[in-house]
């Protein structure tokens, strides 16, 4: 993790951290959405279990749950 996505106690910032899961479950949905429709975030919601100091690295995992005629569900 890059220093500049660090807070003052010198681990991941939350708001890097939602803006991280935002782009990767945009790229997933992206990934398999046939009609290639644009998409933006209805909701976001995040629980954090721990802190990832700077220096670390960090893996996204993003999943699609489900594409819709309207909304797409995934999780990361």
């Amino acid at each position: 993790m890059l220093p500049s996505l660090g807070n003052l106690n010198g681990t991941l910032h939350g708001g890097a951290a939602a803006t991280v899961i935002d782009v990767a479950t945009t790229i997933a949905v992206m990934s398999l959405d046939t009609k290639q429709r644009a998409n933006v975030s209805a909701e976001l919601n995040m629980s954090f279990l721990q802190a990832a100091p700077v220096g670390s690295e960090v893996f996204v995992l993003s999943q699609v749950d489900r594409i819709g005629k309207n909304v797409a569900f995934t999780q990361c």
